[in-house]
């Protein structure tokens, strides 16, 4: 290995050893001064004290790499089995090797936008490298990634969106009580609906800027969900109020009298809907 080094070296880089190892392991991760010294040349520089192992697995990726042994195309391939094995199927991938010491060296395997492949943007290399670093870039599907999500995660997302939910309809419905607050029948008999005057007599509502007439049946149903209390109307005193109890599609008519009026409360601009829940016996102003 040594000779190896030395061929590739010669010549060409002074080789500083930036990690050595420290078999009493007094002085693990603290920097101390070397010099270098040659015919011609004296260098003086740090080097970090590392335990054995860390020394010996830097050790051989500055020799892979001074010796053009470390390719970016092998590691992608190693890189590549592994992203598999694990189940992460990606379309594309690039690696890349990033060496510096009082140089940076960058080396490519793969294609990042319009990088070619094994692209290299340096060729010096100088003995001891102070960092190898590798850096991978991945293309995958949105579905890899729910493969991969912990189970855990999906409950959480689950609950989240209970929460919200829960949330949300409490807010609608202390929105929609507060709203209700706002209907206050007037000294003169009219009701004040939001912004919106309701005459009863002239069957009119009013706000700021236009003005409907109700026809006789959607004023008189109007008055009565205002006259009930939390504006709530039972189906059975809506179709006891307006048709006979021997009428055979009293349920029908109700039915479309309360779009009526649902569209002219509309037309007059107001925020207030008719509600009734599914299987519901009441309609609801709200």
């Amino acid at each position: 290995m040594r000779k190896d080094i030395s061929e590739k070296m010669k010549k060409e880089y002074f080789y500083f050893p930036q990690h050595e190892n420290d078999p009493k392991k007094k002085n693990l991760g603290k920097y101390e001064k070397r010099t270098y010294i040659s015919q011609d040349t004296t260098f003086t520089y740090q080097s970090k004290i590392v335990d054995w192992e860390t020394a010996l697995l830097r050790s051989s990726h500055c020799y892979l790499q001074v010796t053009n042994k470390l390719h970016p195309q092998d590691v992608k391939v190693i890189f590549d089995s592994l992203a598999t094995r694990k189940k992460i199927i990606a379309t594309k991938s690039a690696i890349g090797i990033i060496s510096t010491f009082y140089k940076e060296q960058n080396e490519w395997a793969g294609d990042t936008t319009s990088m070619s492949v094994d692209y290299r943007t340096s060729i010096d290399k100088l003995g001891g490298f102070e960092n190898i670093s590798y850096l991978v870039y991945l293309d995958y599907s949105f579905g890899t990634i729910w493969k991969l999500m912990p189970k855990i995660a999906l409950y959480i997302l689950l609950l989240l969106q209970v929460l919200c939910g829960i949330t949300l309809i409490g807010w609608l419905i202390k929105r929609a009580k507060e709203r209700r607050k706002e209907i206050v029948k007037l000294k003169n008999g009219n009701y004040k609906i939001d912004s919106i005057i309701f005459n009863p007599d002239t069957m009119k509502l009013t706000n700021e800027e236009k003005e409907l007439v109700l026809p006789a049946q959607q004023n008189q149903l109007l008055l009565l969900f205002l006259q009930s209390e939390d504006h709530k109307v039972s189906k059975d005193t809506i179709m006891d109020t307006f048709w006979a109890k021997n009428y055979s599609d009293s349920r029908t008519k109700m039915t479309t009298a309360i779009d009526r009026l649902r569209t002219s409360l509309k037309g007059i601009e107001s925020e207030r809907i008719i509600y009734t829940q599914k299987g519901s016996d009441y309609y609801e102003l709200i």
